[in-house]
C-alpha cells in the first residue's frame, strides 16, 4: 500500500479518535505531525500540536512537533522554546535546536563554552 495511503487511513483514525474523545493529547499530536509531514493545513496542525501540549505538557515529543511547526511558519523563538522544552522532558531535540540556532545566528552555549576555555588557554 503507497505511503499517502497509509497517511490518510492514519488521518481518518485519528480524527475519528479526536472526535470520540476531544482531549486525547496522542491523538491531537499525531494529526498535527502528519498534517506537517504532508505540507497540509498548517495553522490547524500547529492548533492540534498547542492543545495536545496544553493537555499533557510533560510529553517531550508533543514540544517537539510543535517547535517543528513553529520552524515551518518562521515563528522562530517560540520554536526555540518548543525545542529546549523537548529537551527538558526527555526528547533529543538537540540536532533541531542547533539547527535553529545556527539559523537564527546564535552561538550554542556549548560553543561559547569552548571558545572561552581556548582563550582562557592562549592567556596562560
Amino acid at each position: 500500500m503507497p505511503v499517502l495511503a497509509n497517511e490518510a487511513k492514519a488521518v481518518a483514525a485519528y480524527t475519528q479518535a479526536v472526535r470520540i474523545n476531544d482531549n486525547d493529547a496522542e491523538a491531537l499530536s499525531a494529526l498535527g505531525h502528519l498534517y506537517d509531514q504532508r505540507d497540509e493545513n498548517l495553522e490547524i496542525a500547529t492548533l492540534f500540536c498547542e492543545r495536545s501540549i496544553r493537555i499533557d505538557p510533560e510529553n517531550g515529543c508533543y514540544h517537539h512537533r510543535l517547535g517543528r511547526l513553529y520552524q515551518k511558519a518562521q515563528r522562530l523563538d517560540d520554536a526555540r522554546v518548543s525545542f529546549e522544552n523537548s529537551k527538558a522532558h526527555g526528547y533529543d531535540s538537540s540536532s533541531d535546536l542547533a539547527d535553529l540556532k545556527a539559523l537564527m545566528g546564535v552561538e550554542s552555549e556549548e560553543n561559547k563554552e569552548s571558545e572561552q576555555m581556548q582563550s582562557m588557554k592562549i592567556a596562560r
